[in-house]
């Protein structure tokens, strides 16, 4: 039953994160203070899988920040890419493969992977550019990962 219980907490968790990442990106939120923000809702992720780690095991429980991490923090891209494709259903028939084919033609990639490179790069027309803007959300990525096991780490010793 503590299985089941500690499973709900971390599924309403990330429910609770998604709507957040949601809310955020439905204003007009500069992207720096999206990252910023992002690092927050990471910290309340590895908190509240950390104290969940002696239900579901220790590896379990950095498998699950890893992955919660990732896909929280591509959710945003995962979303504009989704709305761009809607914004294109409107004039085209195929609109996923427009966008595929744009986002291929501009950044070398197709998809929800090519939106966020083209959210990255997008702007910046050199490499050097390019190398900063990669290095900065290397570094709000790096930032995110450590809060969030920060917080696994803490949180057993809370319960």
């Amino acid at each position: 039953m503590k299985f089941v219980q500690s499973l709900f907490v971390f599924a309403l968790g990330l429910g609770v994160a998604i709507l957040l990442k949601m809310l955020l990106s439905s204003f007009s939120i500069p992207r720096e203070l999206v990252a910023w923000i992002n690092t927050g809702i990471f910290g309340v992720i590895g908190f509240a899988c950390g104290y969940q780690r002696r239900h579901f095991g220790q590896t379990n429980t950095i498998i699950m920040v890893l992955a919660m991490s990732v896909f929280l923090y591509l959710f945003s891209s995962i979303l504009g890419y989704y709305e761009l494709v809607d914004a294109l259903s409107a004039r085209h028939n195929n609109p996923e493969q427009v966008a595929d084919a744009f986002l291929q033609s501009k950044v070398g990639a197709s998809g929800v992977w090519g939106f966020y490179v083209y959210r990255v790069v997008g702007e910046a027309k050199n490499w050097f550019g390019q190398l900063i803007l990669w290095l900065v959300q290397l570094w709000f990525f790096g930032l995110s990962l450590f809060w969030a096991f920060m917080g696994w780490a803490i949180a057993p010793d809370q319960s």
